[in-house]
């Protein structure tokens, strides 16, 4: 028998001893109760260790261990390594103390005061201005459709609604001027920091502006700068002008809605406050999101304009003084004690791009022991096995005892990742059922160690030894008699008890409760709130809690929402499409839309589950599904229905013309704007406004 098998079947048999010797000898029981807690520590102590020390382990590297806040065991102390995207903690904890979760940033349109007032004839006689507030979030349908998995993002077609309604109702359809992009908010203008030398070192290299690892950074630009963006990272071109790019998808934007624009994009600095009018203001996802989309995708467009925004508030929003402004923050928020690791941290970028960058151990693990585990920062943090950069990097299978007919529930871990070509470094927490938490932090150093993969073996025994934490002691009350093991107990991933028998359902992650990200406000909120009381609701996210109402809605999930509405059976799902598997959560509810003659897929044998839908094949989709008659005389026009045949963007010969009346004639749908009589049936619908759409279907 192995020696740590041993020990764990030796601790085993002492636990109900220990029970026994405490009715007797409460005194005995509690040496002998100690005497356990200690050994438990050392377990895990050496669970740990054993992640970095073992054969093939890194020479240079360094671990640090805390148990409920407190250090509990570190190696390599002294060592201090380029940290890579482990980085961007110490960037989203300053930020979520500088801005606040709940912080957001504006983008705004405008135009002169003088252009405004010689108006006439339904023509703007000047420039419109956009203005950038920073927001490094702010997309296009198209672009955000573009990730792989949603994350959250500010809609630029909000901010072109609501410019188009102003102009709208001062009268006005043509601008005799152009859209001109404002970037001022950091005058600097730092585009990537190649050039940036310190000691006669690059802070980035050339490469990651080539291969588009961050996109070209300004306070105004949509797309992460991108223009044109591609379907792929490395197929993005970088424009020269950032803000003259975003000014030109913003004049693709407005020109989409009706809106005649007559000179090209420019970029330039507009009109001071006092001379001009403001149109409209966007606001952006809160900062809580914009830290997930950080930390959970490991996002180094957002995280660099985050140290850029840190060092606007703070007076200096280039590079170097963002940096400073950021490490002189971080030292005050941890306080004297950290001193000595603060000492090791040298802070060069926001996201961790820099191999200049240098950070030990202590810090890393201490910026997460410090978090409660339903922080922000901490339900930031991509979960093993479930999302983000550790989708595909869960613990190793468990191994059930011996005569056991299965392994313990084990510990959700939520863990931050980094990698560059010398770097590899992983800092997480979980919690334990007693109401342990453990934080750690590895940072290794070797050459080309990223070879070794995005789940080699440090990185998945580490995440391993944090899921088996459940052998703790029970931990005594605290003064109000709660017990500790009744605190939240981390990121949970575990879906809600489904009382519904239809298809894929009990695979689906589904909402109890209003989601976070949606607005109360919002146009689409009660429709979002209805599916969720219904049970109805699929959050965009294995791990968050979220709806993320404006990213649009797979093909997939499309189908189990139908599904769902018209309680259709399942149906077999063998050899139905080829490109959905059998044991696809979704493959249920897509077989079954299929059987009902909802559907025939994307194309040839095939549904292509996580493509998005335009508002044209949406609407050709939902007749189906609905059983709606698509001949021009029906009588079932809703109330303040518009004459769909009208839409001014429908083209009469269209294949989905049909379908988009027949929706108009239902009351399902008035348009995408109701001024301009249009229906913009290529554009994504996101998860929002398909929860409206299904609020006001009814099956027929």
């Amino acid at each position: 028998m192995k020696p740590l098998i041993r020990r764990i079947l030796t601790l085993a048999a002492l636990a109900p001893l220990a029970a026994l010797l405490a009715a007797a000898w409460p005194a005995a029981a509690t040496a002998q109760q100690n005497q356990l807690a200690g050994q438990w520590r050392e377990r895990l102590i050496a669970e740990f260790s054993a992640a970095v020390s073992g054969r093939g382990a890194p020479a240079d590297v360094c671990l640090s261990l805390y148990l409920n806040g407190e250090p509990l065991h570190e190696s390599g102390a002294a060592a201090s390594f380029a940290p890579a995207s482990v980085m961007k903690l110490a960037t989203a904890a300053v930020a979520l103390e500088v801005m606040g979760p709940d912080a957001t940033y504006v983008t705004e349109a405008a135009v002169g005061v003088d252009a405004l007032d010689e108006a006439d004839g339904g023509v703007l006689r000047g420039d419109l201005y956009l203005i950038g507030g920073g927001d490094p979030t702010l997309s296009t349908l198209s672009y955000a459709a573009a990730f792989r998995r949603p994350r959250p993002y500010t809609d630029a077609n909000e901010l072109a609604d609501a410019v188009t309604a102003a102009l709208r109702a001062r009268g006005i359809s043509v601008i005799d001027g152009a859209v001109v992009g404002d970037e001022s908010r950091y005058p600097e203008a730092e585009r990537d920091y190649v050039s940036h030398l310190i000691d006669g070192q690059p802070v980035w290299k050339a490469s990651y502006r080539d291969t588009n690892l961050s996109g070209p950074l300004s306070a105004l630009m949509i797309n992460d700068g991108y223009h044109p963006h591609r379907s792929t990272r490395r197929g993005h071109s970088r424009p020269a002008d950032v803000a003259q790019a975003a000014a030109a998808e913003f004049d693709d934007l407005l020109e989409e809605r009706g809106m005649v624009i007559r000179r090209r994009p420019r970029s330039d600095a507009a009109p001071p406050a006092d001379r001009r009018v403001r149109l409209a203001g966007l606001e952006s996802i809160p900062m809580s999101q914009i830290v997930e989309r950080m930390l959970t995708h490991s996002d180094n467009t957002t995280s660099e304009m985050v140290l850029k925004e840190i060092g606007h508030r703070k007076g200096d929003s280039s590079r170097a003084g963002a940096a400073a402004a950021a490490a002189e923050t971080l030292r005050a928020m941890l306080g004297e004690e950290a001193a000595a690791s603060m000492g090791s941290l040298r802070w060069e970028d926001g996201s961790g791009l820099s191999v200049l960058n240098a950070m030990n151990c202590d810090l890393a693990a201490r910026l997460l022991a410090s978090e409660s585990v339903d922080s922000v920062l901490v339900r930031s943090l991509a979960v093993a096995g479930k999302t983000g950069t550790l989708r595909n990097c869960g613990p190793a299978p468990a191994v059930a005892a011996e005569g056991d007919a299965a392994a313990a529930p084990r510990n959700t871990v939520a863990a931050k990742t980094g990698a560059l070509n010398d770097s590899d470094a992983l800092a997480g927490v979980a919690a334990a059922p007693n109401g342990d938490v453990v934080a750690f932090a590895m940072i290794a150093s070797e050459p080309l160690i990223i070879r070794r993969g995005s789940c080699n073996p440090q990185r998945r025994a580490l995440i391993t030894a944090a899921a088996d934490y459940t052998y703790g002691p029970a931990r005594a009350p605290d003064n109000d008699g709660a017990a500790d093991g009744d605190r939240t107990s981390g990121p949970s991933t575990s879906p809600p008890a489904s009382g519904s028998g239809s298809p894929a359902k009990s695979a689906a992650l589904l909402l109890d409760s209003a989601p976070d990200d949606v607005a109360a406000d919002g146009v689409h909120a009660p429709a979002v709130q209805r599916l969720v009381e219904a049970g109805a609701a699929l959050a965009c996210d294995d791990a968050a809690r979220l709806f993320c109402p404006g990213t649009p809605i797979p093909r997939a999930e499309v189908a189990w929402y139908l599904v769902e509405r018209l309680q259709l059976q399942a149906a077999p799902t063998t050899e139905l499409f080829s490109d959905v598997a059998a044991d696809d959560p979704f493959a249920g509810s897509i077989a079954a839309l299929a059987h009902a003659g909802v559907t025939q897929g994307c194309d040839s044998g095939r549904f292509c589950p996580r493509q998005s839908l335009t508002r044209a094949q949406m609407a050709s989709l939902l007749v189906r599904a609905l059983g709606l008659p698509t001949d021009s005389d029906s009588d079932e026009r809703g109330a303040g229905a518009p004459d769909a045949e009208n839409f001014s963007d429908v083209s009469a010969d269209s294949v989905h013309a049909g379908s988009i009346a027949a929706l108009a004639r239902a009351g399902i749908t008035k348009g995408c704007n109701s001024e301009t009589a249009q229906f913009c049936p290529q554009r994504l619908v996101t998860r929002a406004e398909f929860a409206s759409f299904l609020s006001r279907a009814r099956p027929r």
